[in-house]
């Protein structure tokens, strides 16, 4: 049962979501800062904490959403979920997203980092609702995943008032942010393209539903050269090349595999398919949360 569970909490997402928290404070925030003669705002504990509720609610989110999608799943993975298990999940998913929002209000108001309580419990309402409301919503549900991926690195920053104080650190969280909408929309409408049959079947909003397969893949392709494009404008105005190392890890860990998604998720044509498609997409979002600490040790 113990295993079953740490399957379901999906720890690669988790370790995601854990290293990009910990590049941000770490390797981008705390140097940045120094440079500008500042001092960060939140002690190690607090942001352990902080992180610690952000890994409770996606865990939370990530049972729920199995729970009630256990009906898509019998037909998109083959995966039976029987009613007591979908009850058992259920349960345990809401006790860690309370869980999540009780620490974010501890963090709040005793480590008096404002903004922790309202994004964490933002996260949780929109989890909790994700699968049963969201998804019922035209395109909101892979907006919604694309928001809280974004939220996971702004709450970072807009809890350090210190951090709030220099630009630069603005200017590159934002950058990340964006980074991050982009590849987590792809990623999404290629997921949702994989689990078309199953979602249909349920009654769901998704965009291969409303506009159709290609359609989709059209605009997870768009959003994909969008990410390429705006990566070789940044290399231009700072003329990255001048710096090899961190030249070449973009070019070939992060804008190449990007281009070879791009034209793989044309080619796709099953759920298998689809799925590597979408894993390439999160090996590339770890490859863009490394490059915060590549950027550290070149600076």
């Amino acid at each position: 049962m113990l295993l079953l569970f740490f399957r379901r909490i999906r720890p690669g997402n988790l370790l995601i979501i854990a290293l990009t928290q910990i590049c941000i404070r770490y390797t981008l925030i705390i140097p940045f800062l120094e440079i500008n003669g500042y001092v960060t705002a939140v002690s190690h504990f607090w942001f352990s904490l902080l992180a610690l509720s952000t890994l409770l609610i996606a865990a939370g989110g990530y049972l729920i959403n199995d729970a009630d999608d256990a009906s898509i799943d019998s037909v998109n993975k083959s995966r039976v979920t029987g009613p007591e298990l979908q009850s058992t999940l259920k349960f345990y998913g809401i006790m860690l997203l309370l869980a999540g929002v009780i620490t974010g209000f501890c963090i709040s108001f005793f480590g008096n980092l404002k903004t922790a309580w309202g994004i964490q419990l933002f996260a949780a309402i929109v989890l909790y609702n994700y699968s049963t409301q969201i998804k019922k919503i035209p395109l909101l549900a892979s907006l919604a995943v694309s928001l809280l991926t974004v939220l996971a690195i702004l709450i970072v920053y807009t809890t350090d008032r210190a951090a709030m104080q220099v630009e630069e650190i603005k200017k590159l969280t934002l950058g990340y942010s964006l980074f991050a909408f982009l590849m987590s929309l792809s990623r999404e409408t290629i997921k949702d393209i994989q689990d078309a049959m199953g979602d249909k079947e349920a009654g769901r909003k998704t965009l291969p539903l409303i506009a159709g397969i290609f359609i989709a893949k059209v605009f997870s392709a768009l959003l994909i050269l969008t990410v390429v494009g705006l990566l070789v404008w940044i290399q231009v105005i700072q003329q990255q090349w001048a710096s090899k190392l961190a030249f070449f890890y973009v070019v070939f860990l992060i804008q190449l595999p990007l281009l070879i998604i791009a034209v793989k998720v044309f080619m796709d044509n099953s759920p298998l398919q689809y799925a590597w498609s979408s894993r390439l997409c999160r090996l590339v979002m770890l490859a863009g949360v490394f490059t915060m600490p590549l950027f550290y040790y070149i600076l």
